[in-house]
């Protein structure tokens, strides 16, 4: 499973119990660059990307950037709940179909495997603002059984995937007390950022909104705390600097070096 580097000290060792993140911050905190750069690292060490928006967006910030794979280059985004269920679906197959291959790997598949199996790369889903999408689709009739099914879905891959090389990253603005189940946040990767991070998802976060560790939080600075598995406390870090990057040409790059 691959490593993210936040800065020279602090590094993201997506593996183990540690293979899903949270991360949360405001407009202007830095959110979307970093997590960007978490796309770029990820490309870069050779992993299947997957982007959602549940809310319907359609040409957002992640959407020129996330690609289904290195192969043939495409973009791979959903931008809408019935497709999103459907790559659940796939994604809970390819860990059955994984999970089968780990404990009989000389017994031939029953499942058809997809491409996915077939050359076994580390599968990541980032959904965006998936508190605020879920909300909307539970909210009306129409929609509130396929928003259920969805939400149960996504606990399943968060608690049943650590082996099978997948991993859920969850971005919000705001994390609420009813977000997700604490048994489930704990065996998470915890990020949060920017000094408007409210009190209520520090709480949700680390536990605390007080005696967090000092750091600047000045304009034009962004910055957040970190909880590893490994971190009894969060740590404070500053983002990286990616104001002047041009994640166009770095993804180009990488898609160039694969295919040479």
């Amino acid at each position: 499973m691959p490593k993210i580097r936040l800065t020279e000290k602090i590094e993201l060792n997506l593996s183990g119990q540690a293979n899903n993140l949270i991360c949360v911050g405001p407009v202007g905190s830095g959110k979307t660059q970093l997590l960007y750069h978490v796309l770029m690292s990820l490309y870069a060490q050779d992993c299947v990307v997957y982007a959602a928006d549940l809310k319907g967006g359609a040409g957002g910030s992640f959407y020129s950037l996330v690609r289904y794979n290195a192969e043939n280059g495409e973009d791979y985004a959903i931008n809408n709940a019935e497709d999103f269920d459907k790559v659940l679906d796939m994604l809970l197959e390819t860990m059955k179909i994984r999970y089968q291959s780990f404990a009989n790997p000389n017994v031939p598949l029953d499942v058809k495997a997809s491409d996915l199996n077939s050359n076994w790369k580390p599968i990541y889903l980032l959904v965006d603002e998936y508190s605020s999408g879920l909300a909307i689709l539970k909210k009306s009739k129409s929609t509130r059984d396929l928003g259920e099914r969805i939400e149960r879905k996504l606990l399943q891959l968060v608690q049943q995937s650590r082996q099978a090389e997948i991993g859920i990253i969850l971005s919000f603005q705001y994390l609420k007390a009813d977000t997700l189940p604490k048994e489930i946040s704990d065996q998470m990767m915890k990020i949060g950022l920017g000094a408007g991070l409210s009190n209520q998802s520090k709480i949700q976060l680390f536990d605390k909104a007080i005696n967090l560790p000092r750091g600047d939080f000045s304009e034009g600075v962004f910055a957040g705390y970190v909880q590893r598995p490994t971190d009894i406390n969060p740590l404070y870090f500053r983002c990286p600097d990616l104001a002047n990057v041009d994640f166009r040409q770095i993804l180009s790059q990488i898609v160039m070096s694969k295919v040479s």
